[in-house]
């Protein structure tokens, strides 16, 4: 991750081939993150830094602009319109950390299961990728340059493996629903989802076939985790 991202700070200065008689002004930098998801404006999917200035006088050739950060510098595009015809700036991908906050349980007896939740997050990215780091735990001061995923698991049944037996077509199911939140380090929201996770096949939890509920929030866990990866990428998500 390079120094505009990281810091979200621009300083914008320029350099300009006409006369040296020539007066400059520039007003108005900016920088903002814009979490772009499908769209059908062309604009490339997922999360981006976008900075540069609203006004520098006179634009256009031969005018350049470059935003510096330490040792890091990126051109400007120029790109004037109808109500910004000065206007200059670029945008980089943001590769956001990712920090695995609150995870809640709707009953205490599934308390056992929280850490093998958290845990199965970390694992599903260190081997998928999708955040430059993964924090198990929530910092007392969030990065800046993160997003926060809340977690509440709202329903866990160890299902009946007579019923799978007997009935079958779903019947009987171990399943585990939650509901989850990704949050900017501000706590505003940014999307929330649902997922679940269930044992359709075989006796199940408990009997042949054997699928214990560790293995079961596992792959809880690691449809949360490729569900956040999604959403972080700009691809369409099942929203709440």
């Amino acid at each position: 991750m390079g120094p505009f991202v990281k810091m979200l700070v621009v300083l914008v200065v320029l350099a300009w081939a006409a006369p040296a008689a020539a007066a400059v002004t520039i007003a108005t930098p900016f920088n903002f993150r814009e979490h772009l998801g499908p769209n059908t404006i062309g604009s490339t999917p997922g999360d981006w830094l976008i900075f540069g200035v609203v006004t520098v006088q006179p634009s256009g050739s031969p005018t350049a602009v470059t935003a510096t950060q330490g040792a890091v510098a990126a051109t400007l595009n120029f790109r004037p319109s109808t109500l910004f015809p000065d206007l200059y700036f670029a945008s980089v991908p943001f590769d956001a950390a990712l920090v695995i906050g609150d995870v809640k349980v709707a009953d205490s007896l599934w308390e056992q299961h929280r850490p093998q939740f958290r845990r199965s997050i970390e694992e599903w990215y260190k081997r998928n990728g999708g955040f430059e780091s993964v924090l198990a735990k929530r910092p007392a001061q969030v990065p800046a340059d993160s997003v926060v995923l809340l977690s509440s698991i709202t329903e866990v049944d160890k299902g009946s493996a007579a019923l799978r037996w007997i009935i079958g077509m779903g019947a009987g199911q171990a399943k585990v629903k939650g509901d989850f939140e990704i949050q900017d380090p501000g706590g505003t929201t940014l999307a929330r989802f649902s997922a679940q996770e269930s044992y359709l096949g075989g006796a199940g939890i408990g009997g042949a076939g054997f699928l214990d509920m560790d293995d079961l929030f596992r792959r809880f866990a690691e449809t949360v985790a490729e569900t956040t990866r999604k959403w972080a990428r700009g691809e369409k998500i099942e929203e709440r």
